[in-house]
């Protein structure tokens, strides 16, 4: 017989649009193989199409609507208390009152991200588990150098906040899973409790491979940049890619297309848009079609951490791909599967490289799929999903 476990996820996982949705819908799925589970969820707005989606997964299923008002009051505790802001944001009281009154029922509790952490944290009754997904004060650390004014001090605030939140998660929950090892070493270097390192189990994303699809390798220049563009880290680096190198592909190559494509743009994003070589997609209901009218894919990350969902969903369809090594880190023993580049001007360097020839792009593009193939596959991050299971205890 499963044990029973409850899942508390900081965000609906339906629809899939976002990284965070993609990895709280993966780990739900690994996690029934093996508990009997019951879904807490926070979202803005009641959907029964969300809700149907998770009663597959779950026995029961606790929805709980919170406004965005609702959100900005809550991270306004963050000025009476030394909980970092996204942490703030997403706690409520009264889902708080709910989880508490149920926990005596399971025999486990899993926590999406460190956002929902809190709810558990001081719970003594049950186990604990958490996947932090990355190390988001890693990702704050990075992010300083890249903003600016109010930002920037929000950054380094919470940067410290979220250091202090996570060494405590370390000290306090069971066990824990992490989306790369560069993620893992990182906590592990900060952390007192070294004996921790044997609880944190590196679980990756995977990516859907069909032997059967891929993209054709675009004669035209084309370049296209995949993710959510409100997303502090993509917006930074389509910025600085449009501003700081686009042109001096523009100079060399006339004809050649930018597409932005992804939910959300924020002003500043859209007004980078001239609707002639750099186009501003916003949503679109199958990024797919976009990698098909690629020459290369660019994921010129300046900040971020964990593995990047647009670069494995792009190298399974056999795309060419360009990043920067902030962008690789998830990624182990990559050689030629992708491109990684130092600063602007070898990522300049590269992707005109790629534009003026189809056959290292065939055979980057053959790379990346035997590489998906071996490495990032459902069958693949089960093995490692199967290590967290071996290692806990209830």
């Amino acid at each position: 017989m499963k044990k029973r476990m409850l899942f508390i996820c900081s965000k609906a996982p339906y629809p899939m649009h976002t990284g965070g949705q993609i990895r709280t819908y993966q780990m739900m799925t690994l996690l029934e193989k093996y508990f009997e589970l019951d879904i807490v969820y926070v979202d803005r707005k009641y959907s029964s199409t969300t809700l149907n989606e998770l009663e597959k997964h779950a026995r029961n299923v606790f929805c709980f609507e919170i406004s965005f008002i609702q959100h900005l009051l809550y991270a306004m505790r963050s000025a009476f208390n030394s909980r970092p802001l996204q942490v703030n944001y997403f706690y409520s009281k009264k889902v708080a009152r709910k989880i508490k009154s149920i926990t005596c029922d399971y025999d486990a509790v899993f926590c999406n991200n460190i956002r929902t952490a809190e709810y558990v944290i001081s719970e003594q009754s049950v186990k604990k588990y958490i996947d932090f997904v990355d190390a988001i004060s890693m990702n704050y650390l990075k992010a300083q150098n890249h903003s600016k004014g109010f930002q920037k001090l929000i950054y380094k605030i919470d940067y410290k906040r979220s250091f202090l939140y996570e060494q405590k998660i370390l000290d306090i929950f069971d066990s824990f899973i992490i989306i790369s090892d560069v993620d893992k070493k990182y906590l592990l270097s900060q952390n007192e409790n070294k004996s921790n390192s044997k609880s944190i189990h590196v679980v990756g994303n995977w990516v859907e491979f069909d032997e059967d699809t891929r993209m054709s390798q675009n004669v035209d220049d084309c370049i296209v940049f995949v993710g959510k563009m409100n997303y502090e880290p993509n917006i930074v680096a389509v910025d600085n890619f449009v501003k700081n190198v686009f042109p001096q592909i523009i100079i060399q190559r006339p004809n050649t297309k930018l597409y932005i494509v992804g939910a959300d743009p924020v002003k500043k994003i859209i007004l980078l848009g001239n609707g002639r070589n750099i186009i501003v997609t916003g949503f679109v209901e199958d990024v797919d079609v976009y990698y098909s009218k690629s020459t290369v894919v660019i994921a010129p990350m300046l900040t971020g951490a964990g593995i990047q969902n647009k670069i494995i969903q792009a190298m399974s369809l056999g795309c060419s791909v360009v990043t920067t090594i902030i962008g690789a880190e998830g990624l182990n023993n990559i050689t030629n599967q992708i491109a990684v580049v130092n600063g602007n001007i070898e990522l300049r360097n590269k992707v005109l490289e790629l534009l003026s020839n189809k056959e290292v792009r065939i055979e980057m593009g053959n790379s990346a799929r035997e590489y998906v193939k071996s490495n990032l596959t459902f069958s693949a991050i089960e093995k490692q999903f199967n290590e967290f299971i071996e290692d806990i205890t209830i």
